[in-house]
């Protein structure tokens, strides 16, 4: 159930650039592995775009 998500997100750091296409392919090898392991962990923080947005033309420091 985690895999896809971690899947999705190196594959998106892979298209941007970030990171080499082998690299990716190994990251992903070694998650799914752990998955099979049933040794697979995520942790994550809240969206960032549930948060409460700042007026762009806020003074800094003033939401």
């Amino acid at each position: 159930m985690m895999l896809p998500v971690l899947v999705g997100l190196a594959e998106g750091a892979c298209s941007s650039g970030a990171v080499t296409r082998e690299r990716t392919d190994t990251w992903i090898a070694e998650q799914r592995a752990r998955a099979d392991a049933d040794r697979l962990f995520l942790a994550s923080s809240p969206c960032r775009s549930s948060w409460p947005q700042r007026s762009r033309h806020a003074e800094p420091g003033v939401d």
